[in-house]
């Protein structure tokens, strides 16, 4: 089982846009292994709160971007669910390429010797 797990949302300053908006990332720390990964969103500096991790307002863009992030989470933690279900390691690797549907292909032998063969029919035709 893992010692620690923590999410934080945070806003990449380093990126800001024309329009003086920074993209919004949502950062997983799984054992101190960070893996980062983006919201597609961004916000001006001022409409950010560090302290709730969220946006500050009450307009709709607001909320909805707050919903956004909260429904990020949600996906965060199921995921984590779906490999502890699957009996896999959760590590920060696994766990965001399970957030974001990237499969991981298992090898065996006879796959590989499958795909080799395939690549000598090719070469001798």
């Amino acid at each position: 089982m893992n010692k620690t797990f923590g999410l934080l949302f945070y806003l990449k300053k380093s990126k800001v846009d024309a329009q003086g908006k920074c993209p919004i990332y949502l950062r997983i720390t799984i054992d101190g292994k960070r893996t980062e990964i983006s919201s597609k969103h961004t916000i001006e500096t001022e409409r950010w709160s560090i302290e709730a991790n969220k946006a500050t307002g009450r307009t709709e863009d607001i909320r909805e971007l707050n919903a956004y992030l909260d429904s990020l989470t949600t996906k965060v933690y199921q995921s984590q669910r779906d490999l502890i279900q699957d009996n896999k390691l959760v590590t920060t690797e696994t766990l965001k390429n399970k957030f974001l549907g990237i499969e991981e292909k298992e090898r065996t032998l006879i796959s590989i010797f499958e795909t080799h063969n395939k690549q000598v029919e090719k070469l001798e035709g």
